[in-house]
């Protein structure tokens, strides 16, 4: 698992990496004069919301593989944990009550 986080956080400032890097160009457009203030703002803008959406998708396929290797190695869910919990409670209760 500790693997897993390392590569998401990998991933993630490899994102952040290459939105400054996108910055400095658009920067470096702007003052050769290839392109207007007014299009760097949109741009930025679309691609903020394209990387947002990686970010989110590459997220969601962590999630699944995380769930993927999870329920292959046999542990048990949070769910199933929670019904043990609740039926050795009710156990307990059965026996004290006795």
């Amino acid at each position: 698992m500790d693997t897993l986080r390392k590569g998401t956080l990998v991933m993630l400032g490899l994102l952040s990496l290459t939105r400054e890097k996108v910055k400095e160009s658009i920067d470096e457009l702007m003052e050769r004069g290839e392109m207007a203030k007014e299009e760097k703002f949109k741009f930025m803008g679309r691609l903020m919301e394209e990387a947002q959406r990686q970010e989110e998708e590459l997220n969601k396929r962590i999630r699944e593989t995380v769930h993927r290797i999870v329920s292959q190695m046999g542990f048990a869910t949070r769910e199933e944990l929670l019904e043990l919990k609740k039926r050795i409670e009710e156990l307990e209760a059965r026996i004290s009550g006795q």
